[in-house]
């Protein structure tokens, strides 16, 4: 089983489901996960014994690493999701309107994709010095080179058992600075953005330390495009198929 669902955990506890949806888990040989939080939950929702991290493949060709510009004619900041909750769309708006109002200098937030969250936001008058741009459906080709273009990627969300588009802003060489939930973590840290907690003070502080930082944005792309390539992905999968695991009936996660 290739597993990137976020709602595995709801469907294992289900009336009706969950006895069916176990012995499905319990008869393969292994379980790949995107990323250690789904398998974590997973091992603990199955006590399933020869499960594998296999991270998605990110299409590096179509987001490869460009330089960023400079910061003289604004600072340019980029979000893209659907946005309805699990995503947190008021803790980024609200953060950058905070930095808006005391910074000085010009601000561009784009806002990729719909959603009843970016339908409510619209309506909001935001300080001068401010532009928002809503663009409403992006296709990957328009969000890439948005990517490229932003200083920054900004991404709030409740909870990720992955987050293809925060990997993606990664392989462009953007910084990101993320929500400290779900497999986030596993995607950010000091060398390529920052985490934080998802209560606007903290989101206007971490919006302030991350435009502060120095990043490396051609290191931050090579090392994800390395990580994400589908080289690299495609070797741990085969090797899983070649080995096919250590069976079901191997106890403890490996």
């Amino acid at each position: 089983i290739s597993e990137h669902w976020s709602k595995t955990g709801r469907i294992l506890r289900h009336p009706l489901f969950a006895a069916i949806s176990r012995k499905a888990y319990m008869k393969s040989v292994a379980i790949a996960c995107v990323s250690d939080f789904l398998s974590s939950a997973i091992s603990r929702l199955t006590g399933h014994g020869n499960i594998m991290i296999i991270p998605n493949i990110i299409d590096t060709a179509l987001f490869p690493f460009s330089p960023k510009g400079s910061r003289d004619e604004g600072l340019r900041l980029l979000c893209a999701a659907s946005w309805r909750l699990p995503k947190r769309l008021d803790l980024i708006f609200e953060s950058v309107c905070s930095l808006a109002a005391g910074y000085g200098e010009k601000i561009e937030l784009t806002v990729a994709g719909n959603g009843e969250q970016a339908e409510k936001l619209k309506k909001r008058i935001v300080p001068a010095s401010l532009t928002v741009n809503w663009t409403g459906f992006a296709d990957r080709e328009l969000i890439s080179s948005l990517m490229q273009r932003a200083h920054f990627f900004l991404h709030a969300s409740e909870t990720e058992t992955f987050s293809m588009v925060t990997a993606e802003a990664l392989s462009t060489g953007t910084p990101v600075l993320a929500s400290d939930t779900g497999a986030l973590p596993e995607l950010v840290n000091e060398r390529n953005g920052l985490l934080v907690s998802n209560t606007p003070d903290n989101w206007i502080a971490g919006l302030k330390e991350i435009i502060a930082g120095n990043y490396d944005n051609e290191a931050i792309s090579l090392e994800n495009q390395e990580r994400f390539s589908a080289k690299r992905v495609g070797r741990i999968l085969v090797s899983l198929y070649r080995t096919k695991g250590s069976g079901p009936d191997h106890q403890g996660p490996s």
